[in-house]
């Protein structure tokens, strides 16, 4: 009984130092893994804006899909349209993409920011190809809804991430409506 006792109470002692040794280096590293997280948001927001100044960051709590964005001010110092922040769930994890919206609700550019919901690039099928299905629409062209709504050769380029390519279509359709809805409010 006493070597049972001896045995729990090693154990015990073992799994509290490792607790407390995991805990320090999350310390130590937080920083670190903040900046490198907040890298290829930077990036994409630089990118993606073009010629117009983005503006401050404006979360979104409430917003299925958006997290929040950044507003887009045009050089006569309008409003030109807004970098949206979104994320769904795909066929095997989170999907983020940053996407560019007109005051009308175009999508004008998309850069994948993180996917565990597949490969980044399924044969013969890049995500890149499968993104830019997506550019140009929300606006006078509805963002498709569905395979069915898309060209053979983009539909083909769909085949093998459908999961993908209907979160993905949810998620520019909020962002569509969540611009349009703002009426070119920043």
């Amino acid at each position: 009984m006493n070597t049972l006792l001896s045995t729990a109470g090693r154990l015990t002692l073992m799994c509290a130092a490792a607790g407390f040794l995991i805990s320090l280096t999350y310390i130590a590293l937080a920083p670190a893994i903040s900046e490198s997280s907040e890298a290829p948001v930077a990036e994409a927001v630089a990118s993606l804006s073009g010629t117009a100044v983005p503006g401050t960051f404006v979360p979104v709590a409430d917003g299925p899909g958006i997290t929040g964005y950044y507003p887009l001010e045009g050089e006569s110092g309008g409003p030109a349209g807004y970098i949206l922040l979104l994320r769904g769930s795909g066929f095997s994890g989170p999907v983020t993409v940053a996407a560019a919206f007109t005051p009308s609700g175009e999508i004008t550019g998309i850069r994948l920011l993180r996917s565990e919901s597949g490969p980044p690039s399924l044969p013969g099928r890049p995500l890149t190809r499968i993104l830019a299905i997506f550019a140009g629409t929300g606006a006078s062209r509805a963002v498709p809804a569905s395979i069915d709504a898309l060209p053979p050769s983009e539909a083909q380029a769909v085949s093998g991430a459908t999961v993908s390519f209907v979160t993905l279509s949810r998620l520019f359709t909020l962002g569509a409506d969540f611009v349009r809805s703002r009426g070119g409010e920043q």
